[in-house]
């Protein structure tokens, strides 16, 4: 893999500075779904040591800390004024290699998976380090075949939110319905 990525490429210490950051740490992003929660903004100067990674636009955000609990996520847009801990690593596909097809791969593939759980160290603190990430081997279709997998994966993920709604509609208008014609 380290061939067709870089990998922690943009990082900055912010400890001098009083301006304010967000910190996103593991926990801020949730396990399997790629959400993130941001906290409210912390001077420079107040931040962990850990505070050190920016993930620009078109990025993957991998926690190298026990990720088979999938604590990833895919950054389309950089975020202005936001560090990544250092549990994380930062990846973005070069000329072959798709970013987004690259953070699929990380969510879906088992055989990824299988090949992170088997360069983790047997302790209680399980993590990958930078040469455990470039040395990770993945399928690498053609860019346009891999393009083509992400934009139907991307209609599949719409489709579904839009059904996840509806449901969500129609178990309101249930539960109207039930109060109305069985509640006394």
């Amino acid at each position: 893999m380290g061939a067709h990525c870089a990998l922690n490429q943009h990082s900055h210490n912010p400890s001098p500075e009083s301006q304010a950051y967000r910190y996103i740490d593991i926990d801020c992003v949730e396990n399997g779904t790629g959400n993130i929660r941001l906290n409210p903004p912390i001077a420079g100067n107040q931040l962990p040591t850990r505070a050190r990674r920016l993930a620009p636009s078109d990025s993957v955000v991998i926690s190298s800390v026990r990720p088979y609990l999938k604590g990833f996520t895919y950054i389309e847009e950089s975020m202005p004024n936001t560090l990544f801990s250092t549990g994380f690593a930062i990846l973005q596909g070069k000329e072959s290699l798709n970013s987004k097809f690259l953070y699929l791969l990380f969510m879906f593939s088992a055989d990824l998976m299988r090949q992170m759980q088997e360069r983790m160290p047997k302790a209680s603190y399980p993590s990958l380090n930078t040469e455990d990430f470039k040395a990770l081997k993945i399928p690498l279709p053609p860019l346009q075949a891999q393009e083509h997998i992400v934009g139907v994966i991307a209609r599949i993920e719409q489709e579904r939110t839009t059904l996840e709604n509806t449901i969500k509609s129609l178990e309101g208008q249930q539960e109207v319905l039930l109060k109305k014609y069985l509640s006394l």
